[in-house]
């Protein structure tokens, strides 16, 4: 008898090994984020790196337009060719910068990718009628470890002038996972399924959450002129 119960419990392990398998990804609204959330890449001198998070905002005739942050391009230098991939490590695939801009407020970037994939483009939303306690939703490449899924909640109102952040007047912060590497990646609402902001920086100081760009500001930057690359460094005067 305990021969057979021996046999029997040897039979169950093997189908629960044989069942067992990787984690999948997500199904849904969420798995056609997942799905469309590009890692952004830069290569020069034959020396390729991880940058930022990208994702699809428009389908044009031959591909997509590409939505990023403004310092993903500005801040590496000029003659950098950019490129994207599903996955760390994934098969690369050029894109072409149509505009970026790092300043005066403003951080975005929009790259045109050439393409027979299928990517699902993220709807851009409003802030208006958020509040504070809202629940987000956030595909990153945070530390270029892997795609990863966060769910945030909107734990600011949009921030003033302040000594602690030179840069974060008018963003608002989200508390949710994420790190270097997620700049760039959409903040979407989980109640109206749109992009609310872009993830632009993490706390200078502290477990506060992350910067998260009004997509508002968007229009501005699309109506605005192109930024050299990379903008000129300040002069004296800027000091």
């Amino acid at each position: 008898m305990k021969r057979i119960l021996a046999l029997v419990l040897i039979v169950i392990l093997a189908g629960c090994s044989v069942a067992a398998g990787p984690i999948r990804p997500p199904q849904g609204f969420e798995g056609r984020l997942w799905g469309s959330t590009l890692a952004l890449y830069g290569t020069k001198d034959k020396s390729t790196h991880f940058l930022c998070t990208a994702e699809p905002i428009e389908k044009t005739k031959d591909g997509y337009i590409l939505l990023s942050a403004g310092h993903c391009v500005q801040e590496v230098p000029a003659d950098v060719q950019f490129s994207v991939a599903d996955e760390i490590g994934g098969k690369l695939t050029p894109v072409t910068v149509v505009k970026a801009y790092d300043g005066d407020g403003l951080d975005f970037s929009i790259f045109r990718l050439t393409t027979t994939e299928n990517y699902t483009p993220f709807d851009l939303g409003t802030e208006d009628g958020l509040r504070v306690g809202d629940r987000v939703l956030n595909p990153n490449f945070a530390l270029g470890l892997g795609k990863q899924f966060s769910h945030g909640v909107i734990s600011s109102q949009g921030l003033s002038v302040n000594p602690m952040c030179d840069f974060c007047a008018g963003l608002f912060i989200v508390q949710g996972g994420g790190g270097p590497g997620s700049s760039g990646s959409a903040v979407i609402s989980e109640k109206t399924h749109k992009v609310i902001g872009i993830l632009i920086a993490g706390a200078p100081m502290g477990n506060t959450g992350f910067e998260v760009e009004p997509i508002s500001w968007f229009a501005k930057f699309m109506a605005g002129p192109n930024q050299p690359h990379p903008p000129a460094p300040p002069s004296d005067q800027d000091e």
